[in-house]
């Protein structure tokens, strides 16, 4: 339904760059409309978008463009996994300094 693409464009819109990725592989081809936001792709090409979306149409990139295709399409080859955020790090060292410097208390 519209309400499903809406709802779906407006998940991918709120990811970042750095967003998880999955390569998917056309099992068949797709001749997409234009005017509605769709990929065109043929069977084999790579189509690039992000993992476990849900609803009737999928956001996704092929061969440069973006647009709606159909999930039923593709077939999963590769999902690349989120990289950590940069935080993350940042946090680990600082939760290692306080309990340095609690220890240290405790002597």
């Amino acid at each position: 339904s519209s309400k499903e693409i809406i709802n779906t464009k407006k998940n991918m819109n709120t990811n970042n760059a750095k967003a998880a990725k999955a390569v998917y592989r056309a099992k068949h081809a797709f001749a997409g409309q234009a005017a509605q936001s769709q990929l065109t792709f043929a069977a084999g090409d790579t189509v690039i978008a992000a993992p476990n979306q849900t609803g009737a149409w999928w956001w996704g990139n092929c061969k440069g463009k973006d647009g709606w295709f159909p999930p039923a399409y593709v077939t999963l080859v590769q999902q690349q996994q989120q990289p950590p955020p940069a935080m993350a790090g940042a946090m680990r060292v600082s939760q290692q300094q306080q309990q340095q410097q609690q220890q240290q208390q405790q002597r």
